[in-house]
C-alpha cells in the first residue's frame, strides 16, 4: 500500500490537472467485516469533501488543508528537520502525541522508528540520535494501515489519529477538517532529501 500512495502521489505531482485527497485516516471503523477491505472506506462523505478542497485547490489555487507533501529535508546534528510544500497561509502542522510514524535508515540500512519532536508552520523535526551514523533515508507512514496498529486494525478498534499516524494539516484557528500529511520515503545523501 505504501508504494502505491507513492505512485498516486507522483503520478498526482506530475500530471497536469490532477490532485490528491489523503484517506489513509479513514480507516474502516470495522475493518474485519467491510466487504471492500479498507483500501475503500465506507465513509464516502468526507471522502468527498476532501477530492473536493484538493480540486479547489488544483483548479483555483485556493490554499487549503490538502496536498501538503514533503519538499525536502536537511539533518542538524542529532535532528531532521523535513519541510513541507504546500501549507497554505492559515493551515498549520499538528502532531498526535503518543504517535509517530517516522523512521530513519541509519547509515548500515537499518530502518528504526524516530520521535518527532517538534512541528512548526511548515515543517516538523525527528530526533535521530539514536541511529548508527549519518541518516541515510526517512519515510513516514510507510505501512498498509499507516494510522492504526496492526493490534488495532485486527480487533476492528482503528481510531483517527491512532497508532502511527502522528502529523496532521489543519486550519491554524483549530477549525476544520485535518488531514494526515501524505506519506513519503527519501533517501538522504549529504545531509538532505534527494
Amino acid at each position: 500500500m505504501a508504494d502505491l500512495r507513492l505512485a498516486e502521489f507522483y503520478a498526482a505531482t506530475t500530471v497536469p490537472q490532477t490532485f490528491l485527497a489523503v484517506t489513509m485516516d479513514l480507516e474502516d471503523p470495522d475493518p474485519l467485516n467491510n466487504p471492500f477491505t479498507d483500501i475503500h472506506p465506507r465513509n464516502k462523505l468526507e471522502v468527498g469533501v476532501r477530492l473536493a478542497n484538493a480540486g479547489r485547490m488544483a483548479l483555483y489555487g485556493i490554499q487549503g488543508e490538502e496536498n501538503s507533501f514533503v519538499s525536502g529535508c536537511k539533518v542538524d546534528g542529532n535532528t531532521t528537520v523535513v519541510q513541507l510544500q504546500g501549507v497554505g497561509e492559515n493551515v498549520a502542522v499538528r502532531r498526535v502525541e503518543g504517535s509517530g510514524g517516522v523512521e530513519v535508515m541509519d547509515c548500515n540500512g537499518v530502518w528504526s522508528s524516530a520521535a518527532i519532536v517538534g512541528v512548526g508552520k511548515d515543517d516538523f523535526v525527528v530526533d535521530v540520535s539514536g541511529i548508527v551514523g549519518r541518516p541515510a533515508g526517512i519515510r513516514y507512514a510507510w505501512r498498509n494501515n499507516p494510522c492504526c496498529t496492526g493490534a488495532e486494525f485486527e480487533e476492528s478498534k482503528c481510531t483517527r489519529g491512532g497508532g502511527l499516524c502522528g502529523l496532521y494539516v489543519g486550519s491554524a484557528d483549530g477549525g476544520g477538517q485535518d488531514v494526515p500529511v501524505v506519506s513519503f520515503y527519501r533517501e538522504i545523501s549529504g545531509g538532505e532529501c534527494q
